[in-house]
């Protein structure tokens, strides 16, 4: 009855389940490459439903859109009740060889869609600074004798 009345006033209901987002991600300023990222990251559970364990992916990108990026690697994330977050701090690894620049961190929960979601379409968050990636030079090692 009161969906019925939702729908008529031009209101859309949302059936019930969880909904995973990236509430919140910082980042460094700087950054080596080849070097490391610690990159704070919030998930919130928006849905009215658990939502079960899931992996967060991030990726490098110079525009802020998901496309053609730099995608560096996944964590794991525990079960998470609904209306609920949690804060975790990333560790990843900014792989050799990667250009100089400005680059922007992007974030995606429930990359694996293992958690069926009311929108499956707002897991995304890019970081709102860019990191200065810097090209770190490795000494040469002469040949042995």
């Amino acid at each position: 009855m009161i969906a019925a009345a939702l729908l008529a006033a031009g209101v859309a209901a949302l059936a019930p389940g969880p909904n995973l987002r990236v509430a919140a991600l910082d980042t460094q300023a700087r950054a080596a490459s080849p070097g490391e990222l610690r990159l704070p990251t919030t998930i919130r559970n928006t849905g009215n439903r658990r939502a079960g364990a899931s992996r967060t992916r991030f990726a490098l990108s110079r525009d802020r859109a998901l496309g053609a990026d730099v995608r560096l690697a996944s964590m794991p994330e525990a079960s998470l009740r609904a209306g609920r977050s949690r804060t975790t701090t990333a560790l990843l690894r900014v792989p050799a060889g990667l250009k100089g620049g400005a680059w922007y961190v992007i974030a995606c929960a429930d990359a694996r869609s293992a958690v069926r979601e009311r929108n499956e379409h707002d897991n995304c968050r890019a970081a709102r600074d860019a990191i200065a990636v810097v090209p770190q030079t490795l000494p040469e090692v002469p040949p042995l004798p």
